[in-house]
């Protein structure tokens, strides 16, 4: 949905999986505009820092290509459109994997606009970027329907995986480090290497791995 919600919940697992060769694509939906915590500041200069941070958080990770739709921060809504900017990204880079929210979260609050991009990430994949009726426009520009194999949802009340991703934080925190507008709204007075490890220690607690990254996993129909 925003500009750092991917290093923050799921970096390690990118950083693991491209370091292993897979190829990832980044879609940021909204523009980020609203965050700020400081109200002095307009939305467009705020919109410009988080877009600037992040490209560099991208090309830290080794993202492949990276996508800003530049929607507004606080105003994305389940519409058409957005379903069909998904669709279009999901037929032209025919990912096997996708990652996003989870809108189904209930026991703590959730951006809305989060809600709002896993339930269209969901129907995106299924059925409209599978089908071919359903925009019909994309194939003039030679875009084919394309199956998703497996959705992985973070910020779930009821993840089912666990990502194996020690020896990956230390990426991780050096790509949400990027984002200096939002640090200290998200971690605090701690480091993002310190405030990522402690997280992905306790996702990995009972299981014979050191770090962990959790979802809610999807196959796809």
């Amino acid at each position: 949905a925003h500009p750092d919600d991917v290093e923050l919940c799921a970096g390690a697992t990118l950083a693991k999986w491209i370091d292993h060769g897979c190829l990832v694509v980044l879609v940021v939906c909204s523009d980020g505009a609203a965050g700020s915590a400081v109200d002095n500041v307009s939305r467009s200069h705020v919109a410009a820092a988080r877009r600037r941070e992040q490209e560099s958080a991208a090309e830290l990770l080794g993202v492949r290509h990276l996508e800003m739709l530049g929607l507004p921060d606080g105003g994305l809504e389940d519409t058409p459109d957005l379903r069909g900017e998904i669709v279009r990204a999901i037929r032209q880079y025919q990912p096997e994997t996708i990652l996003t929210h989870d809108p189904h979260t209930r026991d703590r609050f959730v951006h809305r606009d989060h809600r709002i991009v896993g339930m269209a990430v969901q129907d995106a994949i299924y059925p409209y970027a599978r089908d071919p009726l359903h925009f019909p426009q994309h194939s003039r520009d030679g875009l084919k329907p394309h199956k998703v194999k497996e959705l992985l949802m973070w910020e779930s009340d009821a993840p089912n995986v666990v990502v194996d991703v020690t020896g990956s934080v230390s990426k991780q925190a050096a790509c949400l480090s990027q984002h200096q507008s939002q640090l200290a709204g998200l971690i605090g007075d701690l480091s993002a290497l310190e405030w990522l490890s402690e997280r992905s220690s306790a996702a990995a607690a009972n299981r014979a791995i050191a770090h962990g990254e959790t979802y809610r996993r999807i196959a796809a129909p």
